[in-house]
């Protein structure tokens, strides 16, 4: 245990020290009476545990000790030691960020107080330890952070967050999150999302739009996890952001795609259809409808073994064995189609395999051409 006192009697600091060693008999100390003493001894390359000022000194006050520990010592815990001191005085110390006080006439509990201060201090100085570290983490993690309390107003941000959306931090600590939304974002995230976390304490992978400094538009997932005080109430919130921008406009132009597949398949003037592997038909345009005279009804309950001829079947069932197989991706071969009513149509046929995300057979697109005319 290191002890610097702040008294000038030197038979007080010895009083002080006798009983201090009775439960640290290698205590370490030091008395200084003067300011310039007090900034020595707090410049000490030595720790000192706690500081223990005397009340009433002709050459130094509390208030001043107080201060100068502020600025040379601040996690270092202050107990007073005093004569006699009246209740207003000793809630000023208090206030003052004094740790305890002592009387004179009881200093058989200094040691007590003293081992209670050290270790409410060591306490507090390894949760700032902590809380920094955990601080610094949060905001040089390479990922997109942020921290909301109970109003929804941002808490904390990661440098990264700031750099992705180009915000500096006093422009979003503070501020409610629906603000750096667009318009439908934030109504939906005022709405429905947020009314939900602070219900659930949980949220995942939610779509976003944030709207970056410059103007620009940002499409997030966002998940996040309830920040909760002691008590289980959630007090704010947690949450980890990934920019799916590019994954957005990815899906968007997939839809585009897809709609213009739709318009060609539903518009073509021949027949098209979707074959599942077993044969049965998935989907099919009017086009091809119209020309074996069924409708999609009917068409959805049969496979293409129905509508051709028998004599073809084994032609046709060779080429979707040898596609499936891998010796192409696509072919085209004549054969005949019975309709409805009885009649045979000649047809070109076009087929195409479709491969899933892992490259396995999905399904294949068919085109019929009517050759009736060229026959």
């Amino acid at each position: 245990m290191r002890i610097l006192i702040v008294d000038d009697s030197d038979d007080d600091a010895q009083l002080i020290v006798r009983h201090l060693k009775k439960e640290w008999p290698d205590l370490a100390w030091t008395r200084a009476e003067t300011e310039d003493e007090i900034c020595a001894a707090l410049a000490d390359t030595q720790h000192w545990n706690v500081v223990l000022c005397d009340y009433q000194m002709p050459c130094m006050t509390v208030e001043r000790c107080r201060d100068l520990m502020k600025a040379n010592a601040p996690a270092v815990p202050m107990i007073v030691v005093s004569g006699s001191i009246g209740e207003e005085a000793a809630v000023d110390l208090m206030r003052m960020g004094v740790a305890d006080i002592v009387m004179k006439d009881r200093l058989f509990r200094l040691a007590m107080i003293v081992q209670r201060t050290w270790k409410a201090a060591l306490e507090r100085t390894e949760k700032a330890q902590v809380e920094y570290k955990f601080q610094q983490l949060y905001n040089e993690t390479p990922v997109m952070l942020h921290s909301i309390d109970r109003d929804s107003r941002i808490a904390a941000v990661s440098d990264f967050w700031l750099e992705k959306l180009g915000y500096r931090r006093d422009e979003v600590i503070g501020h409610k999150l629906v603000e750096f939304m667009t318009p439908t974002s934030a109504d939906h995230a005022e709405r429905v999302e947020l009314p939900n976390f602070f219900r659930n304490g949980v949220t995942s992978s939610k779509h976003y739009e944030f709207i970056r400094k410059s103007g620009g538009i940002m499409h997030v997932r966002l998940s996040a996890v309830a920040d909760r005080n002691s008590a289980g109430t959630i007090i704010g919130s947690l949450a980890v952001l990934h920019d799916a921008t590019a994954e957005v406009e990815i899906s968007e132009k997939l839809g585009e795609s897809e709609e213009r597949f739709r318009q060609a398949f539903k518009s073509a003037g021949h027949g098209m259809s979707l074959m599942a592997l077993d044969g049965s038909w998935m989907d099919m345009n009017e086009k091809l409808a119209e020309m074996v005279g069924y409708d999609r009804a009917e068409l959805l309950s049969m496979n293409w073994r129905d509508l051709t001829c028998p004599q073809d079947i084994p032609g046709s069932e060779m080429v979707l064995t040898r596609m499936l197989a891998g010796e192409f991706e696509s072919h085209q071969w004549e054969k005949r189609y019975i309709r409805k009513d009885g009649s045979v149509m000649p047809v070109m046929i076009s087929m195409g395999l479709i491969r899933d995300s892992d490259g396995a057979p999905s399904y294949t697109v068919v085109q019929a051409v009517d050759l009736s005319a060229l026959k």
